[in-house]
Formats: C-alpha cells, sequence, structure tokens
C-alpha cells in the first residue's frame, strides 16, 4: 500500500514537472497536423553589416560554419543553402527561432547579415523537434534536451504506472484492461496499414 501511495505521487509530481512540455508538445503537433493561421512563420527582418575579413579559399560548406563561428551565430549552416557568384558568397543559418542570410563580399570585406525573426508560434512549434543539439549552443540548450529526454522517459512510466495503478482498482480492472487492449489493437492495425 505504501509502495503504490509513493508511485502515485510520483506519477502525479512527475506529470506536473512535464507538463509545460506536454502542452508545447500537444499544441505543435496540432499545428503541424492543421495548420493553424495565426501559428505561422513571422516575417520581421533585421539586416546589419560587419567588416570582416572573409577566407574564401575555403570550401562552401566550411566557409559557411566560419562565417557563421565568426560572427557568433548559433544554428545549422546547411550545405544546400549555400552559393559562389564573383566575389560573393551567400549562405542561410538556421535557428529554431530565428533564420539568417549571409551574404558575404570578398572585396569589400563586408558581410551582410539579413535576420529573419520566425515569431513566438514559429519557435514553439520548432521546440517540438529540437532536442538541444545545435552548433554554438549555450547550456540554455543541451539543459532543454535534458528536459525533453526526462519528459519523454516519464510519459513511458505514467502510460505504466497509469494501467498499474487503474488495475489495482477491483471494480473497473476489468473494464479498464479492455479499453487499453482494444485502442493498443487498434493503434496496432493501423499502424500496420502504414507498412
Amino acid at each position: 500500500m505504501r509502495a503504490q501511495r509513493l508511485l502515485l505521487r510520483l506519477h502525479l509530481y512527475a506529470g506536473i514537472f512535464c507538463a509545460p512540455y506536454l502542452v508545447i508538445f500537444a499544441v505543435s503537433s496540432l499545428d503541424i497536423n492543421h495548420r493553424f493561421g495565426f501559428m505561422q512563420e513571422g516575417n520581421e527582418t533585421v539586416i546589419r553589416t560587419v567588416r570582416q575579413k572573409i577566407p574564401f579559399g575555403l570550401p562552401d560548406h566550411r566557409l559557411a560554419a566560419a562565417l557563421r563561428d565568426t560572427l557568433g551565430l548559433t544554428g545549422w549552416a546547411p550545405r544546400w543553402e549555400t552559393s559562389r557568384a564573383k566575389g560573393t558568397f551567400r549562405c542561410k543559418v538556421i535557428h529554431p527561432g530565428k533564420e539568417f542570410t549571409l551574404t558575404a563580399d570578398s572585396a569589400a570585406e563586408r558581410i551582410t547579415i539579413s535576420e529573419k525573426r520566425k515569431g513566438f508560434w514559429k519557435l514553439f512549434n520548432n521546440l517540438h523537434m529540437f532536442g538541444g543539439d545545435i552548433p554554438n549552443r549555450s547550456w540554455v540548450h543541451v539543459l532543454w534536451g535534458f528536459y525533453q529526454d526526462i519528459c519523454v522517459v516519464y510519459l513511458l512510466f505514467a502510460a505504466c504506472s497509469g494501467i498499474f495503478l487503474f488495475a489495482k482498482k477491483r471494480k473497473e480492472r476489468i473494464a479498464g484492461l479492455v479499453v487499453v487492449s482494444a485502442f493498443a489493437l487498434l493503434s496496432l492495425l493501423f499502424m500496420l496499414t502504414m507498412a
């Protein structure tokens, strides 16, 4: 009985700890499936210029990473978002909340940084898939990755402990097991139709 009470408390308090992530996951899942108009990407752009020596001899993907690192930007520099033409190099640095377009001019030794802010809802949605592993990350990004992992482990624990706690009640045991079994079977059948 004492172990059951402890399990119930752990089930409840861990649920409160993970509630913010579960809300983000649920709302962003709805938007991914249904595309709500108010949750779409923003278009606020800030442009600035920096005087900088540019190592143009590097291959495109390494030059993009070098520019990102030199400018102290956080984000991925995808290879497919790079281009060169007549002493000009262009690349993108993508971050869950921002997108930077870097245009480097070798003759003028100047980098133009166009920073597009995606807005609150796009950042909110991107947290759904963001595990904290991003170039030039800070401790906050790493912390988010740990929090996300803890919440996923908690979901597995909550499912198992919830079924166990429900099954301990004699009156609802059969009804609960029938409902869990039925939905587990339906989920399995749905996955088989998608295979």
